[in-house]
């Protein structure tokens, strides 16, 4: 679970802001927060983040989602890290950009940060936490480490993780270079950014559409329950086996076939804008499908339509479905972090699936569902705590960030959609009071 995050220059997020999924002394929803009894800890299952166009919110996703696969990959010696610091005045490009995560794995409490220019990681340290102490595991000032013994098993002596050590490259991290050489003290924290963390831009998809199909029974049951349920007007999804010459070359076959592990699919964009073609590796071949949703006639018949006969809104749903049906699940430890979640969606769906996560938490959840949005018709404390809602706002270029928790005058019967939208709480555009609603005048 994610417990805490910061980050420091990034894009316009100049001074640090903080994030914490940790719960207040609240009361409200009180039975759905998950408890960690080892800590005395209480941690949010969800949280929504209002703001204005370019107030920081989606700034915010895209560092975790640098983050994350800057912790996940190596690159080329000399490779630009690729970060982007705040450019609104000059001394701020030229300081490092620094994360900062607090995690929770395995009921042990992970704080890892670090550090980065344009060209080198300058900081790095990784402290694991248990109920009576904590051990820095190992510490990093450009390409000076300071390992601890604690890092040693059986099987990887000192000299061992000090080799590992040695062998990182000014712009990799160490983390990711003991992950890869199997350290097996750190692998934990890189299998929990791999594994756990899901980051989803407005347009991205958690899974393949091609695993939403009956074929496969488990998912595909639970897509066709969801798009029922939500008057989407689909039965189900189906795919049809198309020609693959049709639509790869035999070179692109074989680097699918070396590419794709048995089992595992892709999807492809077609010739029209929500055409979709999944490859697929099944049985040691390639294979090539298209995917159809599925109406059912007054007939009780099924009829297939085109993915390009569906409105932006029932593709948006789609995507998300595997997510929301992820989390629900009652073992999941995932931490879904969606940008522009309610994209294309009616406010009664979006609410719909909130509640769907929300009545599957309980004291032992363990997933997180973490989203930006617009729709202020969700900011309701009958769905949300007032820790839940947090607010991105810009000043002079700079976004800062902070929670409903904050403020006073934010009581539990307050009506929260009024307050925010008078701008009594920040957060919203910033438009004077324009004679005739004119935008401008004509000189």
């Amino acid at each position: 679970m994610l417990i805490n995050y910061s980050v420091t220059n990034w894009r316009s997020i100049k001074k640090t802001v903080d994030f914490s999924m940790i719960a207040t002394r609240e009361k409200q929803h009180g039975e759905r927060l998950s408890h960690v009894k080892k800590f005395n800890l209480k941690l949010l299952p969800t949280a929504a983040i209002y703001g204005g166009n370019a107030s920081g919110k989606s700034n915010l996703v895209e560092s975790i989602s640098f983050a994350q696969n800057f912790i996940l990959f190596l690159r080329a010696p000399d490779a630009s890290t690729a970060t982007r610091p705040y450019r609104l005045d000059n001394e701020s490009e030229s300081l490092p950009t620094k994360f900062a995560f607090s995690i929770l794995i395995d009921e042990l409490i992970y704080d890892y940060s670090f550090a980065v220019n344009q060209s080198e990681v300058i900081s790095e340290e990784l402290t694991v936490i248990n109920s009576s102490s904590s051990t820095i595991l190992f510490s990093r000032q450009g390409q000076n480490f300071d390992l601890s013994p604690s890092l040693t098993t059986a099987d990887q002596d000192t000299q061992f993780i000090s080799y590992i050590s040695k062998g990182t490259l000014k712009n990799v991290l160490f983390l990711t270079q003991a992950a890869y050489q199997g350290v097996n003290k750190l692998k934990p924290v890189w299998n929990w950014f791999r594994n756990c963390l899901h980051v989803l831009s407005p347009e991205s998809q958690f899974a393949s559409r091609h695993q939403l199909t009956a074929e496969n029974k488990i998912l595909g049951s639970a897509c066709s329950h969801y798009l029922q349920a939500l008057d989407t007007g689909i039965d189900h999804l189906e795919r049809k086996e198309v020609d693959l010459s049709n639509i790869l070359d035999k070179d692109d076959t074989r680097k699918f076939a070396e590419f794709l592990k048995d089992g595992q699919s892709i999807t492809l964009p077609g010739r029209r804008s929500r055409e979709r073609y999944v490859i697929a590796k099944e049985n040691g071949g390639i294979k090539a499908y298209r995917l159809f949703a599925a109406h059912k006639t007054s007939s009780n018949e099924f009829k297939l339509f085109e993915f390009d006969d569906e409105s932006d809104g029932t593709i948006r749903l789609i995507d998300i479905i595997p997510a929301i049906y992820d989390i629900t699940q009652k073992e999941s430890k995932s931490v879904f972090i969606i940008d522009e979640l309610d994209r294309s969606l009616h406010t009664n769906l979006t609410r719909a699936l909130i509640k769907s996560f929300l009545y599957h938490c309980d004291t032992n959840n363990r997933a997180q569902l973490i989203f930006t949005t617009h729709d202020v018709q969700l900011m309701d404390q009958d769905l949300f705590r007032r820790d839940e809602l947090w607010i991105t706002e810009r000043r002079v270029g700079e976004s800062d960030l902070y929670s409903f928790a904050e403020y006073k005058e934010v009581r539990k019967d307050k009506q929260l959609r009024k307050t925010y939208i008078q701008g009594r709480l920040g957060g919203v555009p910033y438009i004077p009071q324009i004679p005739n609603g004119r935008i401008y005048e004509e000189i």
